[in-house]
């Protein structure tokens, strides 16, 4: 058998081979002619539980209550349905070095007889979010809170914003 010439040019070839790629992609990425779905967003967390504050629009829900060592994540999702914008300044922090936080978020016992109060940094600062923009209407944000864990035996927990009824009998997780 006798061998036939082969002789590819560089150039050529590089092009024709980023070519056939490009091809290959978009057919990949297409069925019979159909662009591929756009990505679903994930489904926002159940509440555990919920209160409206006192200003009109504006409710909290908690969706998250898990020990982490000896740190309770309190994880709650502001919404604000009326159609003014919600600004949260000094309304749940008195402290004007806390604004624009949840600093003076406690937490209760089911009993009572104890209450804890957000963990602090070295610096004093509050363990929850922090520089909170104002809530547009409409938009719902979460936000975060850590306290001291309440000891192995407690399974529910009352939490208490600044002009927010108790949100009462929060699971744990």
């Amino acid at each position: 058998m006798t061998a036939v010439p082969f002789h590819v040019r560089p150039v050529a070839s590089w092009w024709a081979l980023a070519a056939l790629v490009a091809a290959a992609g978009v057919a990949c990425g297409r069925e019979a002619g159909r662009e591929p779905a756009p990505a679903r967003a994930a489904a926002p967390p159940p509440a555990l539980a919920r209160a409206r504050a006192e200003w009109p629009g504006l409710t909290i829900e908690v969706v998250q209550a898990r020990r982490t060592g000896g740190v309770l994540l309190i994880q709650m999702r502001f919404a604000n349905t009326s159609q003014q914008r919600f600004e949260f300044g000094n309304r749940f922090a008195a402290d004007p070095a806390d604004r624009d936080t949840l600093a003076d978020a406690t937490l209760l016992e089911p009993s009572g007889l104890r209450k804890y109060f957000i963990l602090r940094d070295r610096d004093n600062r509050p363990a929850c979010s922090a520089d909170i923009t104002p809530l547009q209407p409409g938009e719902q944000r979460l936000l975060d809170v850590r306290f001291p864990a309440p000891p192995e035996g407690t399974s529910r927990i009352t939490i208490r914003l600044p002009h927010v009824p108790d949100i009462r009998d929060v699971p744990l997780q």
